[in-house]
């Protein structure tokens, strides 16, 4: 009995992970998008959703740390050229670091953030809500108990 306890509890966080990460994919570029999220509605849902994800797969901050504090850098800079460029070096950087770690694989992380480069290489507003979106994830992840 115990045993089928801990399988409908495994199905079920699955089930959740899984639509947790539904709901990022669908609107992750609506997310990073001012235009379209002007009070930021689906930004913070969207993050908070991601850290979830990452929380529930165990995915520690050691594993995404060297991809945060590439993103950090580059958010110092003023959107141009060079940092769009930047930003698509940065995707090979998580594309990288996924492969490393079977936990990223299983929350697509590299397809997550790299659909949201693609947001915020449009403009400069959505170039600073990308940083405000990878922060707002490193945040509701630690808060919801994610590993260090």
């Amino acid at each position: 009995m115990q045993d089928n306890h801990k399988n409908n509890k495994w199905n079920q966080e699955g089930q959740d992970v899984n639509l947790l990460l539904d709901y990022v994919l669908k609107n992750i570029e609506i997310a990073i998008n001012k235009e379209k999220d002007k009070r930021g509605d689906v930004f913070i849902k969207c993050a908070e959703n991601f850290g979830e994800v990452l929380k529930l797969k165990k995915v520690s901050y050691s594993m995404i740390r060297r991809v945060y504090n590439e993103a950090k850098r580059i958010s110092r800079e003023k959107f141009c050229d060079e940092t769009i460029y930047k930003l698509k070096v940065l995707k090979s950087l998580i594309a990288y670091t996924e492969g490393r770690f079977n936990e990223l694989r299983k929350v697509k992380f590299s397809e997550v953030l790299s659909r949201a480069i693609n947001e915020a290489e449009k403009n400069e507003d959505n170039y600073r809500r990308f940083f405000d979106f990878f922060q707002a994830v490193i945040a509701y992840h630690r808060a919801k108990g994610g590993k260090e």
